[in-house]
């Protein structure tokens, strides 16, 4: 996968993340995961970063690890629909049924359609 993280300011950031998704499309969840990475380290306010990269977690099984990245997506950027969405995705899967549906109705509230979030895969 082509990978190549300069100075991450400005448009540098959309090279990472598309050759991030491209990685998560192909399968190379771990290269993928290692770009995410390096971008938080040279941007730990990108929350986008976050919100893939718990993506990509919840992929690998980490859904603790995805908590996390989703917790400091909505901590950066507390309007963050998809992050929420995200975040009531995971607490659904361990269980706290009240916890994410609090989570999937901020995000409709935020905006996102609540298509959107009956399409969350399992």
């Amino acid at each position: 996968m082509f990978r190549r993280i300069l100075e991450c300011t400005g448009s540098k950031y959309l090279e990472i993340e598309f050759n991030e998704k491209l990685g998560i499309s192909k399968g190379d969840v771990d290269g993928a995961l290692a770009d995410y990475n390096q971008a938080i380290k040279l941007n730990p306010s990108y929350a986008f970063a976050y919100n893939d990269r718990g993506i990509v977690r919840e992929r690998k099984g980490d859904l603790d690890g995805a908590m996390a990245d989703f917790n400091q997506a909505i901590t950066i950027n507390p309007k963050y629909a998809a992050a929420y969405r995200n975040r009531g995705e995971i607490k659904r899967k361990k269980g706290d049924i009240n916890g994410a549906v609090a989570d999937f109705n901020h995000a409709v509230k935020l905006g996102l359609h609540s298509a959107d979030i009956a399409e969350t895969p399992d």
